[in-house]
């Protein structure tokens, strides 16, 4: 039996490079970005496949991704929180918005995907599923984008 995998952020990248891989191993793929009509995926058809507009700051563009999962798929077993971007630059020169926008997207937005899928995960039968969070190695080691000089 395929699995139907939920992928946020497919629009570039390893997202968009996930949802072909679970194209062609045969599973199904519900792939979501902010802009779904630029979606293409080889061999997908309306049995495997199924594009969604999320925007993971949205509650409602959430809500409205796992219902329209399930109404055309009856469950939900894989999440994967791929939605996501790096901001690089100097602190100081970041502004607060920039840095607030990041964190509702990276953080915040992969909190409220997670929780929307345990509680579909825990409800379908038989319940359960796996959520897989994605991140990028710039959440582990920083980078130099510029040196500063800082006066006393």
């Amino acid at each position: 039996m395929p699995r139907v995998f939920l992928i946020t952020g497919t629009s570039t990248g390893f997202g968009y490079h996930l949802v072909q891989e679970v194209i062609d191993k045969g599973d199904i793929a519900i792939a979501t970005a902010r802009n779904p009509s630029s979606l293409s995926f080889q061999n997908a058809s309306t049995k495997n496949y199924l594009p969604l507009k999320l925007d993971v700051t949205n509650g409602s563009d959430i809500e409205h991704v796992f219902k329209e999962a399930l109404n055309k798929f009856g469950r939900v077993d894989v999440v994967v929180n791929n939605a996501g971007y790096g901001l690089s630059g100097v602190f100081e020169e970041l502004t607060p918005e920039q840095i607030r926008t990041q964190m509702e997207v990276n953080f915040f937005g992969l909190l409220q995907v997670t929780r929307k899928a345990m509680e579909v995960m825990r409800e379908q039968k038989p319940s359960g599923g796996l959520i897989q969070q994605v991140t990028s190695i710039g959440g582990q080691r920083g980078h130099v984008a510029r040196a500063i000089e800082l006066s006393h």
